[in-house]
């Protein structure tokens, strides 16, 4: 026992001394340790493979490796150890797979360059397949990181038949990775036959022992083509093709290989998304760059050309939690006009796409979807009358009811009047009351407002004629905050006094949300006087706005110590029999009053005009 525990001592003293010699990188010293070590072999047969005390490296190997000594793991391998001791059993639960093992020194060495003698012994030395936690091969991990060297060393393993029809937890296998990661060279040597002298331009064969082998009877070309699985395999879990993998990622050439290959440009993936489909699914990308879009155009010129299929409707899942209900049913075009690129709406619809057809949750057109993106470019392509049925465009309505005018108020100018001389209606409400005017008016959209007033001014108060219930625009504007727009509704109109629902005034709508500004503006244009109940309102507003902005208590005061006089009473009569009578101020300068008392009517502050 006194000897077994003295053995014990001494190994664990010399590999102190190693764990010294590696972290100095002494590497004639860390040789002569190891060659030492390796004596105890009989005795303690795991002197080389793991530290016999706390480390934080597990084994001698795994240190080397870390700390990117070479040559010291090539000696540690020489003198037999075992690089796969950390290595344990490991089986999916989620995919039908036989045992692997998992293992961190095989994956450690892929991080460092110039490892290729150390990877290939290890990999040779494996009695099973060997993945990460994520059930990835040293193939899944060299696809995804386009290490061409590493590439070449597995190209002759044992290994490769298992590797390339593995898949990892997510279904995908090394061909899948490849695709999405742009690494040509691997569908060159696996799909292509070209040899790896003839890819990577020099032989990188990192051992005799791998030379010798390369130079007997060995077939590597059959063998490589042997390893190929078939270019349209779908991964386990999503379905999902290596073209729909390389069009997500929007490469042209590795899409031109795959289809090259006999990739199928209209396979379905679980959701029904074809490649084109990926391509222009820009989901996480909420502005797409110029360079994006003209990668995108190229990709799906190639598949077009290639004869896919421009009108396919697949689910567009935004958001991975199954209880969501924004998921949507869209076309490529659907996808193209969201994204805003005039030249891929241009050469969807110049074969064959459909821009009549309704997406899956509301019965959006694509044109709807450029202009809810403020898109101008490609929402003037998809107005074109032509495309469409004769009045489709200013009779479409979506299932919650809304126009092509309720999506446009964050487009141009130029779009907004295509809209309107299209006769889109620009007083019809969607399912919340709501009308392109109210929107543009939460927008804060001024132009919009001001071109929609001009070609139907009555909509200022279209709660009077259409819907009792409607929100008035002022009291939306109030809300706003933007002083600029509550004037612009004033001057065509807006009747001051409404109250919605029976309830409140726009200027306690502005108070209700702060917008201090717009509510003294609009007590100011109140020419009536106030009820008792509303002036105490008021007063205690005042004396909010006297710590708040002092100028606008002021204002308040004034306005609350004034008495209407008959003058002003008569004009607020006049005001308000206009108003019911024609909605809006457009004919008011009609009248055969003084221009002085016209502008009185639009805006009641009489102090400023008299």
């Amino acid at each position: 026992m006194e000897s077994e525990a003295h053995q014990f001592e001494n190994v664990k003293h010399k590999q102190l001394l190693l764990s010294k010699s590696i972290e100095d990188r002494q590497i004639d010293n860390s040789k002569t340790i190891i060659e030492e070590l390796a004596s105890f072999h009989s005795q303690c047969p795991h002197s080389l493979n793991w530290y016999l005390y706390p480390h934080p490296h597990s084994s001698p190997l795994l240190h080397a490796i870390v700390k990117g000594q070479q040559e010291i793991a090539l000696h540690l391998l020489k003198y037999g150890c075992d690089p796969h001791t950390d290595s344990g059993l490991h089986t999916f639960s989620t995919i039908k797979t036989s045992e692997t093992k998992m293992s961190k020194s095989l994956f450690r060495v892929l991080e460092k360059p110039g490892f290729e003698k150390v990877f290939f012994k290890i990999l040779e030395k494996a009695d099973k397949l060997t993945v990460d936690k994520n059930g990835d091969t040293v193939l899944h991990i060299i696809a995804k990181r386009k290490l061409c060297s590493m590439f070449e060393v597995v190209l002759t393993s044992r290994w490769l038949l298992k590797m390339t029809k593995h898949a990892n937890n997510q279904g995908y296998l090394p061909l899948h990775l490849a695709a999405n990661s742009n690494f040509v060279q691997f569908f060159q040597i696996l799909y292509q036959s070209l040899s790896p002298t003839e890819v990577f331009g020099s032989s990188l064969y990192c051992d005799e022992e791998q030379e010798n082998l390369l130079n007997q009877s060995f077939d590597l070309a059959g063998y490589i083509t042997e390893a190929a699985v078939g270019i349209n395999t779908q991964a386990l879990v999503k379905k999902t093709t290596a073209l729909h993998l390389a069009a997500s990622e929007r490469s042209l050439q590795m899409v031109q290989i795959l289809l090259k290959l006999g990739a199928d440009v209209n396979a379905s993936d679980e959701a029904g998304k074809t490649p084109l489909v990926e391509c222009l699914d820009q989901r996480g990308e909420r502005n797409v760059i110029a360079s994006s879009l003209f990668d995108i155009y190229q990709v799906c010129k190639v598949l077009l050309q290639a004869g896919a299929n421009v009108n396919v409707k697949s689910t567009i899942r935004y958001s991975e939690r199954r209880s969501m209900a924004n998921d949507d049913t869209l076309s490529p075009l659907h996808l193209a006009a969201g994204i805003g690129s005039k030249d891929v709406v241009e050469i969807l619809l110049n074969n064959g796409a459909n821009p009549c057809q309704l997406s899956g949750d509301i019965g959006k057109i694509p044109v709807q979807f450029a202009l809810e993106q403020g898109h101008n470019e490609a929402a003037l392509v998809l107005l074109n009358d032509e495309l469409y049925p004769s009045g489709f465009l200013a009779s479409h309505l979506d299932y919650a009811f809304n126009s092509l005018l309720h999506y446009a108020d964050r487009c141009s100018s130029e779009v907004i009047k295509k809209l309107i001389d299209l006769s889109c209606p620009l007083d019809r409400p969607n399912v919340n009351h709501l009308r392109p005017l109210d929107k543009a008016i939460s927008s804060r959209n001024i132009s919009f407002v001001e071109l929609l007033l001009n070609v139907q001014p009555s909509i200022v108060n279209v709660h009077v004629y259409q819907d009792p219930n409607a929100y008035p625009p002022l009291h939306l504007a109030a809300s706003s905050g933007n002083v600029p727009l509550c004037q612009l509704l004033l001057s065509h109109g807006a009747d001051i006094y409404a109250r919605p629902y029976g309830k409140h005034r726009a200027y306690r709508k502005a108070f209700k949300f702060n917008r201090y500004d717009i509510a003294v503006l609009l007590c100011e244009q109140m020419s009536r006087p106030f009820s008792l109940l509303e002036r105490e309102e008021l007063i205690l507003q005042e004396q909010t706005l006297q710590c708040v902005k002092p100028d606008l208590a002021v204002r308040l005061r004034t306005r609350l110590d004034e008495v209407p006089t008959l003058v002003l009473t008569c004009l607020d009569v006049i005001r308000n029999v206009f108003i019911r009578t024609h909605l809006s101020f457009k004919n008011i300068h009609l009248l055969p009053v003084p221009e002085t008392v016209i502008k009185a009517l639009k805006y009641q502050n009489l102090k400023t005009d008299y």
